[in-house]
């Protein structure tokens, strides 16, 4: 037989969940804020797109060399004093701008008209080393540019050092390889050089996925914070919660309004997501091939391809996070007595918020494993830091064990301080309480 005095007591759980969802939705303030987020996602695509399309316009403004817009050149001369065969072929003009200029070789440079171009190859000594000299000439009055044409003389140096690997009888495969690049690697111990052979995800694909999910964390833990801090105020200024507290007992009065906004979030988001998914296919189909390849960096698959229990690990370590985080803000909600006291509550989880988002952003370019392991057992950051680290490897799965135990008893601990407190800081009307005084008073007994 249950006690009525049982502050852990759940009956009434789902009317006020029931309740809470139904004052939400007839909000117009979140009706609007949930159907501006949706819009927002959807509109993603097409401003990522708009955005890459004025990206490749500055860069066609800078670059001569795309074959969009026509440079008025008829011909280029070529006058080659190199010894090396530079024939027309390697210079592979055709989608380039000049792609309609006739390639005339020659002893020496004619008068040239303004739609024509002067092209010099010939070897010269610097500093006592051999080296080629490619110069290019326009005529006083040309109806083109010097940049032009010097967008055109760099672009002709990679035709010509490859004419001159042919000229020197090189193959393909050399030529790669003598074009293939060295780098070097930071000085380790051989048991980091064996860790980093197993490695599935190499550390710039950790950081881009940390940072990715140091967002999404972010904007549920600030989202979250504000809607619970701020419907627990309109309710108890509107002395509704006293009549919900003769039926209902605080854990369930806690409960159910947490796990209602938690929800309210987490539709939002699930719409949202399926909007950016339609935004992305159907700019997609209007995008042309190179604006596609600008946009392949978004590979949303990439969430599917990591394996079931790494998608269970995050999932999980999102709802915990969520909840720790919206359990906090609903004691902090309940202890404020004016909109004053609620903005600064809001301030309050958002700081706790940001400590964890910023060590979840920083902390991967360090690659330092004790930093590691203290950041994924620190329930203020293991929320934003172990996941992650678990799934790629980082960290081993027994400190991802101690991190999500100690998530789990702070939860629970936060949890059991709310029960406590939850009824007498609801009804409270005097004053702003601060967290020290809230833990006193757990103390006293609710």
């Amino acid at each position: 037989m249950k006690s009525s005095n049982n502050i852990y007591d759940l009956t009434g759980f789902s009317k006020v969940y029931r309740f809470t969802m139904e004052q939400t939705f007839k909000s117009p303030t979140y009706r609007t804020g949930f159907i501006m987020f949706i819009v927002m996602a959807f509109l993603m695509g097409p401003l990522t797109m708009l955005g890459g399309m004025a990206g490749m316009n500055a860069a066609m403004d800078s670059d001569v060399m795309t074959g969009s817009d026509k440079v008025p050149a008829t011909a280029m001369y070529v006058v080659n004093n190199s010894h090396v065969d530079f024939p027309e072929n390697l210079m592979d003009l055709d989608d380039t701008s000049f792609s309609d200029m006739q390639i005339v070789e020659a002893d020496e440079l004619p008068e040239l008209s303004p739609t024509e171009i002067g092209l010099v190859l010939s070897r010269k000594t610097v500093d006592g080393e051999d080296s080629y000299l490619l110069e290019t000439v326009i005529s006083d009055d040309s109806e083109m540019s010097a940049h032009e044409v010097e967008e055109l003389s760099s672009y002709l140096i990679g035709g010509f050092n490859d004419a001159r690997f042919v000229s020197a009888e090189v193959t393909e495969a050399q030529t790669e390889l003598l074009g293939s690049g060295i780098t070097t690697g930071a000085a380790q111990t051989e048991e980091e050089f064996i860790a980093a052979k197993d490695k599935k995800f190499s550390s710039r694909q950790v950081s881009s996925f940390a940072m990715g999910y140091c967002i999404v964390v972010f904007i549920l833990a600030t989202l979250s914070a504000s809607y619970v801090i701020n419907t627990v105020m309109e309710e108890k200024t509107s002395k509704l919660v006293e009549n919900l507290l003769v039926s209902v007992r605080p854990m369930a009065l806690l409960m159910g309004k947490i796990l209602a906004i938690m929800s309210y979030v987490a539709l939002v988001l699930i719409c949202a997501g399926i909007a950016a998914l339609v935004s992305n296919g159907v700019t997609k189909l209007i995008m042309n091939d190179r604006m596609k390849e600008m946009t392949s960096q978004f590979n949303f698959s990439s969430i599917t391809e990591m394996g079931a229990w790494r998608i269970i690990v995050i999932v999980l370590c999102l709802v915990l996070s969520f909840l720790l985080l919206s359990i906090l803000a609903g004691i902090l909600g309940s202890a404020c007595t004016k909109l004053e006291d609620a903005q600064s509550a809001v301030g309050t989880c958002t700081a706790f918020s940001m400590v964890g988002y910023f060590v979840g952003m920083i902390i991967p370019s360090m690659e330092n494993k004790t930093v590691d392991i203290i950041a994924s057992i620190v329930p203020l950051t293991s929320p934003f830091v172990a996941p992650v680290y678990a799934v790629t490897g980082r960290i081993e799965l027994w400190v991802f064990a101690i991190g999500l135990l100690i998530l789990i008893v702070t939860t629970m601990l936060l949890l059991m301080l709310g029960a406590k407190v939850y009824k007498k800081l609801i009804v409270n009307d005097s004053k702003k309480l601060g967290f020290l005084e809230i833990i006193k008073l757990s103390r006293e007994g609710a």
